[in-house]
């Protein structure tokens, strides 16, 4: 069978699949535990992301052909008290995906995030754990309602040089909110890249962002509020940890229109250069562009992903890759399937295709 063939015959059987899904809808009642004078809680839940994938060989043969879980979490959160609260949850990242030897990635549970905040007030939160470091708007995201399929595939490049795991480190945020919530600040101090003998500095990171509209409230950004909140903010972020440093604006933008629609753009530009300190991050430009318009009567929503990686040294390629797709949400961010049809394009090497077909379940 050729390679168009089998990836005709990959999304169809995935579309059979998710629609499937979307007819057995998931139940509403969320799964809590409280203390009998309610002061105390705990909720459980868990994110599904099933995903089938054919992506072109850089050599131009037979492309790659998945299914696996591009995402596979169990959650949990709660409060101790009204102002102490924690959240945690696993993750097996790409479980069942083809290796480059023909075997396929077993199952690696790990903690992914761990965090317990105590709020003094608005305007500070301390956060103490395993935190995602917010470097840029699409850094801090929740995986959970990303307008696209997936995260930008350059918004994570500093991850493993400073030893993060997919952008969380270990350490300890404030954040809050100030101006009337108009301005939200987080900063923190985090390990960073120790060194053989750990006598690394520690790493620093800060970021501010004003809020025009709505403020956002909580660990992670909203991906898309399919056409729930008004939200328009500009921000910017620092990370650094000796000679390393990266920063970054981004701006994000998403409102309801009409009766139920919806229009969410973002816009994120990050620098990376890992100076002497971490040899193996080159100095870096890398730009993120997306849109999405959700049409709140039949629940579909077309979008658009445009990323660029372009290195500072005239030696190393630049690159470009670019998706579009069209999202269903029969139940929100709960329950939602996206098809994502896009290329990468790398100097001096062929263009790739890439076709995804992912299925979320979403219960927290």
């Amino acid at each position: 069978m050729g390679g168009k063939s089998q990836r005709r015959a990959l999304m169809m059987c995935l579309v059979a699949v998710a629609l499937v899904l979307a007819a057995a809808e998931p139940a509403d009642a969320q799964w809590v535990i409280e203390s009998k004078d309610g002061a105390s809680s705990i909720k459980f839940g868990f994110l599904v992301q099933g995903r089938a994938e054919t992506f072109d060989s850089v050599e131009g043969n037979d492309p790659a052909k998945d299914l696996y879980f591009r995402r596979l979490r169990l959650l949990a959160g709660g409060k101790i008290t009204d102002k102490f609260t924690f959240f945690m949850e696993t993750d097996s990242p790409n479980l069942g995906k083809g290796n480059p030897d023909g075997t396929k990635q077993r199952s690696d549970v790990y903690i992914q995030d761990f965090v317990l905040s105590y709020k003094f007030a608005e305007a500070i939160t301390l956060d103490a754990g395993l935190i995602l470091i917010p470097t840029c708007y699409n850094c801090t995201q929740s995986a959970a309602s990303l307008l696209p399929v997936d995260y930008g595939a350059y918004s994570f490049l500093s991850s493993a040089p400073t030893t993060a795991n997919v952008g969380r480190d270990y350490g300890i945020l404030a954040r809050g909110y100030l101006a009337g919530d108009h301005l939200e600040y987080r900063a923190g101090v985090f390990q960073g890249n120790r060194g053989e003998d750990g006598s690394n500095d520690l790493r620093y990171t800060g970021r501010v962002m004003w809020n025009f509209l709505e403020p956002q409230k909580g660990l992670f950004y909203v991906g898309s509020s399919l056409g729930k909140k008004k939200l328009l903010s500009v921000g910017a972020s620092y990370d650094t940890q000796d000679d390393y440093s990266t920063y970054a604006f981004d701006v994000f933008f998403d409102y309801p229109l009409f009766s139920s629609d919806g229009l969410t753009l973002q816009a994120d530009w990050v620098h990376y250069d890992g100076g002497d300190f971490l040899t193996s991050l080159p100095e870096t430009d890398a730009w993120l562009f997306e849109v999405a318009y959700y049409f709140g009567k039949i629940k579909l929503a077309p979008f658009l992903q445009y990323l660029v990686r372009d290195p500072a040294a005239e030696s190393a390629p630049k690159q470009t890759s670019w998706q579009a797709g069209l999202a269903y949400y029969p139940m929100g961010q709960r329950l939602n399937i996206k098809l994502g049809l896009g290329e990468l394009e790398t100097d001096g090497a062929p263009n790739r295709f890439r076709g995804i077909l992912q299925v979320q379940v979403f219960m927290f």
